[in-house]
């Protein structure tokens, strides 16, 4: 561990369990703050290249009855 952290450690332990908690908390919510932001923009360009993908004829669209088909194919191998 880095210096910095042992200190923030080392200060984090000495506070009351409550505080500690409270602590723990916020860097976990930072933590999946980062994260929603990173899924969102991977969804966003996932989602643009489905368009595309569509768009330029590089996939078949089928109908749910067609999808639930081959699901239940693929189930049974």
């Amino acid at each position: 561990m880095s210096t910095k952290i042992d200190e923030l450690s080392a200060q984090a332990k000495a506070l009351s369990a409550e505080d500690r908690a409270r602590l723990a908390q916020v860097i976990l919510k930072s933590l999946q703050e980062e994260a929603g932001v990173d899924a969102e923009a991977a969804w966003d360009r996932e989602i643009e290249c489905s368009v595309a993908e569509i768009e330029y004829g590089a996939v078949r669209l089928g109908s749910s009855e067609e999808l639930h088909t081959e699901a239940r194919r693929l189930i049974r191998r």
